[in-house]
């Protein structure tokens, strides 16, 4: 599965989709601005992976 469509299936996922906005905001604060992919497969394997 691409990055593009873990990102498609946390988006559609209310609480993935509030905590990879929350670890991107705190990323982002962190001056980290490069690590989306990262966030984008630790959300997907906290929610979807199991």
């Amino acid at each position: 599965m691409t990055t593009y469509e873990k990102i498609t299936k946390i988006c559609e996922h209310e609480e993935a989709s509030e905590m990879a906005t929350k670890m991107l905001q705190n990323a982002i604060e962190r001056g980290q601005r490069n690590c989306y992919n990262e966030i984008a497969e630790a959300v997907y394997s906290i929610y979807f992976e199991k």
